[in-house]
């Protein structure tokens, strides 16, 4: 297995594209995708839909393991602004 491809900034075209889905209902029906965020929705959808790019946090590898196609493993700030949620400080779990 490859080793995913890292990003960190925020200015990248994939980051952008992602951003680019979010927010703009339009963008989603054009492009006939659309952005699921969670390990559970993505857990979920993809019995369903075949994921075909994966972004996730350094500590979501083992999720990202059980997925084909690409995989790109972001900073919290890259995955802070595709997704729109912010993490509190000090606390870092997520449910």
């Amino acid at each position: 297995m490859t080793s995913p491809i890292k990003i960190k900034s925020l200015t990248n075209d994939w980051v952008k594209h992602l951003y680019k889905l979010r927010e703009s209902r339009r963008f989603r029906i054009v492009e006939n995708k659309v952005l699921v965020v969670g390990e559970k929705m993505v857990t979920e959808v993809s019995k369903v839909v075949p994921i075909v790019s994966l972004g996730f946090t350094g500590p979501k590898a083992a999720l990202a393991a059980k997925f084909r196609g690409e995989k790109k493993l972001v900073s919290e700030e890259v995955a802070e602004k595709v997704t729109g949620i912010q993490r509190n400080e000090g606390n870092h779990n997520h449910h």
